[in-house]
This record gives structure tokens, C-alpha cells and sequence, in this order.
């Protein structure tokens, strides 16, 4: 029940968590695909632009890199991922050239928020206990680019 953009632009934002379980056994480079509809009173759906999953491997562990329809659509990469002290974030194909970071923990918690130019960015694990957190990355405002990452 969220009001209009029209009315309150800030409070009109959402989200939505889930989780999906993952087929075992998937081939590495598998690519997973998908969509979802946003439904606003009773009008026709919203088709989001379509997401690529591709099943990996990194130093043992298997994994995904998320990243945002074909080749030619904004993606990012992400490593080392698992990581130790830094991570570092590639943006490919976006425009703007201004970002702001958000790191997430497992309940929603900002532990960390950077802005950053360019295309590349390296986060320092800041102290952070191990574990999997969130990432966001913004350009004026609208999301870019999430995904998980893991902390050794």
C-alpha cells in the first residue's frame, strides 16, 4: 500500500525480499534468467528488465555472479568473491559516472556506505566480522547493481 509518486516520491519506494532454492547439481556457467511482473491498483504489469545469474566457481566455492540482462545491458564484476580484506567492483555498461556503495548485513542493516567515480571500485572490509552481506550500488539515487558478497 504504497502512495503514489505523485504524492510522497520518497515513501513510494519498495522492496521486495525472497529467496529461491537453487537446483543442485548445476554445470558451472549455467545462466539462470528472470523477470517478475509489478502489478500497481488494477493496470496491466510492469515487466522488470530481465537478470543473468551464471553459476561459477571461486577458489572452492560455487557460486553466482548477478549481473543484469545481455552483454550489452549494465552488469558487474565482483572479486575476489568470496574475499578476505578487498573486493573489487567493475561496472560494465552504465552510464553515469558518480556511485554510491551500500553494504547490507543478513538483516538489513547498513554497515557501510562510500561514493565513489568511475567505473571501478575497492572495498576494504572496514573490521566486519565474516559472513555474507548485501551490496548496493546507486546512481542518483535508483539501484544499479545487487548482489551478495562473502567475507572470510
Amino acid at each position: 500500500m504504497l502512495p503514489d509518486s505523485n504524492v510522497n516520491e520518497p515513501a513510494s519506494h519498495g522492496f521486495v525480499k525472497f529467496r529461491i532454492k537453487q537446483k543442485r547439481d548445476l554445470p558451472l556457467n549455467t545462466k539462470i534468467f528472470n523477470k517478475a511482473a509489478i502489478y500497481f491498483d488494477y493496470n496491466e504489469p510492469i515487466i522488470t528488465n530481465t537478470t543473468l545469474h551464471t553459476i561459477t566457481q571461486y577458489s572452492g566455492y560455487v557460486g553466482t555472479i548477478n549481473h543484469y540482462g545481455s552483454e550489452s545491458l549494465p552488469w558487474v564484476h565482483v572479486y575476489p568473491n568470496p574475499f578476505f580484506e578487498k573486493a573489487t567492483f567493475e561496472l560494465k555498461n552504465v552510464n553515469g559516472n558518480e556511485f554510491q556503495f551500500q553494504l547490507l548485513d543478513v538483516n538489513g542493516k547498513l554497515v557501510s556506505s562510500s561514493s565513489f567515480k568511475g567505473k571501478t571500485f575497492q572495498f576494504n572490509q572496514e573490521n566486519l566480522p565474516g559472513g555474507l552481506y548485501f551490496y548496493r550500488i546507486m546512481n542518483e539515487g535508483m539501484d544499479v547493481y545487487s548482489g551478495k558478497i562473502f567475507l572470510r
